[in-house]
């Protein structure tokens, strides 16, 4: 469900920590294209 005149299928969910992820986190996010995770050094470095 969307609103109406938006776009949402190319929509994703960026998590960022300053700290790690959880590897439970990282497992679910595998795969997921619609799921970005970002910490300091993929911040820092743009990997």
């Amino acid at each position: 469900m969307g609103r109406p005149g938006l776009n949402l299928e190319q929509t994703r969910l960026l998590l960022a920590s300053a700290e790690r992820f959880t590897d439970e986190l990282r497992q679910l996010s595998v795969g997921r294209p619609d799921v970005i995770l970002v910490d300091a050094d993929r911040l820092y470095s743009g990997n």
